[in-house]
């Protein structure tokens, strides 16, 4: 509730937090983490189990849907296993997140590395690290049994038939809305979608499920104590429901930036090596190298998987996510559920798609998780007159609220400087995988640092030291081609990449997201500004929800600054918000409409978000076949020119050769402003052969397809039809053939005779 000084009281939350967590006296408590017994034995029995299987699909003929799961969930979790089952953490969901955390580390960075040192084995690889990791495995198992903590109490006071049921009835709803959502996404058909996206397309089963998810998930968060199954169970019948919708609907992985990421992937596995100075994504091709091991070893193509990437990784950053929660806020309490669920409920920017980013973003979790669990501190009361700079340090003395989860096994300087090591390692990966995400790291480690909530003050010093050695040689050709510094305007550096005045859907669901992002920014703040007397409980999430925005000081990223500050964001912004939400009277029924209100209104504004240009977003069968041939049949020396945005272009390796050097982007029409709201007929002719021939290119070749009609059409670019007399123009032009065509593209082709 609220007291008349602004403040919130959460005594309520924080007596159930106590009554949950389990304690020497009386063992009680549905966590069986802290202490659990043999959590040591299940990290090398599971271990050894993953790496099996990894072994399995590099060595037999299995099929290669097959080959993907056991590989997939190898690389995520044997190599981890191995690493962690060494110091095995007491609490089994952080200890989860730490192995999912070090196998991907693990994974990518070994990955990479046989890139870079021209000994590109991926089934060499992969059979490799499953031994090595068998290895590890059977050495932590031979290191003694993990020292049990107390045994649960059997609850006898009720009959197991009773008891049986209550553990069931909490699955019964998740496991309905997962058999509704599969059959309601069989009717919606993909050409029907229109400017309003695929929400007005789906059927009311598809909302009862989703609904019922959520007040479902609500209602069990009431509880004194969360089943942890059950609570998985929502949050994975919810990740379909949001992100497994699309690739049921879809014949392909949607967003035409999808396949310039496949083509770095074909260009990988095909070549066995990287071009530097082709794109940034051979500057940056930690997240490329390990899809590659993947599409490699288990022979399917990237598009055949690729849509189902948010899926996987949406799931990761639940893991993530919860675990963090749990290290701030030990405790069976609903506080990680209910952060995992707001995060779910208000991920509207599309970055977790096959991308460099999405990965980027489990690792910044997955190193904030290592900082907090083991380097984390209490601040030093400032000495006397040390001065009003510190007035916040001397406000956070004390903050013990929530201290880290003990690391078994390692004690001292020696779990400090394992664990800097540790944070060294993720960073050096993550460094590796994306340009943005590590400075965003940076700071956010510095924020705690200088408040003096994590120590020692040279893990500041070394990130920089690894960001700034990675970056040094690839200085000038950023220099080349970006621009790494747009100034102090707030206004321009929050701005997006997208132009035009827009039509009237394109406007109502940028209405809808802003207002979702402001909500959940504004809510997150109000929760600061609540503790203000109590600002130790929340200092650590305020941090570094805030870091990110320092972007805006100096760089809007292509345009996508405000989304990537968002996204970095968005994790403990969803904490501070459920926070916020506890405070509500978690044990009312008021407090629970409430919150399943707004959860089921900020899932909607997210679905918008994320669907509400899906007619522009989704990328045909045609489209794909078109791109293949184009790059199968291009000649040398030649040039691709979009008369307008979303095709799917760099689907094949071969995509250099029509990629010149010193471009990061394929051409298009609308990159200038010379044909900005024109009319593409007859008389735009020579503008267009102009921009053309800037090129300097034997063959150029202009592509119109569906989506891009539907990106002129959706943000209002050109006058309607414009692209159609472009069309017609071009037909009748001398110099020009068309020189391929099916039902949704028209590629021409222009051949310069007198070079």
């Amino acid at each position: 509730m609220w007291t008349p000084g602004g403040d919130v009281v959460l005594a309520d939350v924080e007596d159930d937090a106590r009554r949950a967590a389990p304690s020497p006296a009386d063992g009680r408590g549905d966590r069986g983490d802290v202490g659990a017994p043999g959590s040591r034995e299940v990290l090398v029995v599971g271990g050894l189990a993953v790496s099996a299987a990894g072994a399995a699909a590099a060595l037999l003929p299995l099929p290669g849907p097959v080959r993907l799961v056991l590989l997939l969930v190898f690389l995520c979790l044997g190599p981890g296993a191995a690493v962690v089952a060494h110091v095995a953490p007491r609490d089994r969901l952080v200890g989860w997140a730490l192995t999912l955390t070090a196998g991907l580390n693990v994974s990518t960075g070994l990955s990479v590395l046989t890139l870079w040192t021209g000994t590109w084995a991926p089934r060499v690889l992969v059979v490799a690290l499953a031994a090595a990791s068998a290895l590890s495995l059977v050495l932590a198992g031979r290191g003694g049994p993990h020292r049990p903590g107390p045994t649960p109490a059997p609850a006898a006071d009720r009959p197991a038939h009773r008891r049986a049921r209550s553990a069931l009835l909490p699955l019964l709803v998740p496991l309905l809305a997962l058999v509704a959502w599969r059959l309601s996404v069989r009717g919606v058909d993909e050409t029907a979608v229109g400017p309003y996206g695929l929400l007005p397309e789906l059927p009311p089963l598809y909302y009862l499920a989703l609904v019922s998810v959520l007040v479902s998930a609500v209602v069990l968060l009431a509880r004194a104590v969360v089943p942890r199954v059950a609570a998985w169970a929502h949050v994975v019948v919810l990740v379909l429901l949001v992100h497994g919708t699309v690739p049921l609907v879809l014949e392909q992985p949607q967003y035409s930036w999808t396949y310039k990421h496949v083509g770095v992937v074909e260009f990988v596995v095909t070549t066995g090596g990287l071009r530097p100075d082709v794109d940034i994504y051979h500057q940056w091709p930690a997240f490329f190298a390990v899809v590659a091991v993947l599409s490699d070893v288990s022979g399917l193509g990237v598009v055949g998987w690729a849509e189902w990437a948010p899926v996987f990784f949406n799931l990761v950053y639940a893991v993530l996510l919860a675990a963090l929660v749990r290290v701030l806020r030990p405790g069976d309490g609903p506080m990680p559920w209910l952060a995992v669920l707001v995060f779910l409920c208000t991920s509207w920017v599309g970055q977790d798609y096959l991308a460099p980013q999405a990965l980027a973003l489990a690792l910044l979790l997955g190193l904030q998780l290592v900082v907090l669990l083991t380097l984390r501190t209490r601040p030093r009361r400032p000495a006397p007159g040390a001065g009003r700079f510190l007035w916040l340090r001397a406000a956070l003395v004390g903050a013990d609220a929530s201290a880290p989860v003990p690391v078994t096994g390692v004690r001292g300087r020696q779990r400090t400087t394992l664990a800097v090591a540790a944070v060294c390692a993720v960073f050096a990966v993550l460094v590796a995988t994306h340009q943005l995400t590590p400075y965003i790291v940076i700071l956010g480690v510095a924020g705690l640092v200088v408040l003096g909530l994590v120590r020692p003050r040279v893990l500041v010093v070394a990130l920089v030291v690894i960001a700034a050695v990675y970056l040094v040689p690839r200085w000038g050709f950023l220099m080349d081609r970006f621009q790494l510094f747009s100034g102090f305007d707030l206004r321009a550096n929050t701005e997006s990449n997208v132009r035009g005045v827009g039509s009237e859907a394109s406007r109502a669901t940028s209405a809808v997201v802003r207002a979702l992002s402001l909500t959940v920014w504004v809510a997150a703040l109000a929760v600061v500004v609540a503790h203000r007397r109590r600002v130790q409980d929340v200092v650590v999430p305020a941090v570094l929800f805030l870091a990110p925005f320092a972007l805006f000081l100096g760089q809007n990223y292509g345009g996508e600054g405000v989304f990537r500050v968002y996204l970095t964001g968005l994790p403990w912004a969803s904490y501070l918000v459920a926070l916020g939400a506890l405070a509500l009277g978690r044990r009312t029924r008021r407090g629970t409409v409430v919150r399943g209100v707004v959860l089921v209104a900020l899932c909607l504004a997210c679905l918008q978000g994320l669907y509400g240009q899906l007619a522009v977003n989704r990328v045909s069968t045609a489209e794909v076949e078109a791109s293949r041939y184009l790059y199968a049949h291009a000649g040398p020396d030649a040039v691709l020119l979009l008369a307008a945005p979303m095709f799917p272009t760099r689907v094949s390796a071969s995509y250099p050769d029509l990629l010149p050097l010193g471009r990061q982007a394929d051409g298009g029409l609308m990159d200038t402003d010379e044909l900005d709201g024109q009319v593409l007929d007859e008389r735009a002719l020579p503008e267009v052969e102009r921009i053309v021939s800037r090129y300097g290119a034997t063959r150029s070749y202009v592509v119109l397809s569906r989506s891009g009609q539907e990106y002129v059409r959706y943000f209002g670019l050109l006058p309607e039809g414009s692209l159609d007399a472009l069309g017609r123009t071009l037909e009748d032009a001398p110099g020009w053939t068309t020189f391929y065509r099916n039902e949704d593209v028209t590629i021409f082709e222009r051949v310069e005779d007198d070079r």
